[in-house]
């Protein structure tokens, strides 16, 4: 839903258009990213710490596939 608002949003303010089989293209790349990394703010974000007892981060990784497919 997030993704669907946002795309519909960026093709009225003509900075996306869509293809004739529904394909997003950005009209103006450098223009969208400046204003993303002007209005982005990590401080928004819930950040949650963990360790984990893994041999490496390929392994952390699918640990944690597995673990968010069940």
């Amino acid at each position: 839903g997030y993704v669907s608002r946002t795309v519909k949003r960026l093709v009225e303010t003509g900075l996306a258009t869509r293809g004739p089989t529904g394909d997003v293209s950005l009209t103006e790349p450098s223009l969208v990213l400046d204003a993303w990394r002007d209005a982005y703010d990590f401080r928004r974000h819930e950040v949650v710490r963990f360790d984990a007892a893994v041999r490496s981060g390929a392994e952390l990784l699918q640990r944690l596939s597995r673990a968010l497919e069940e």
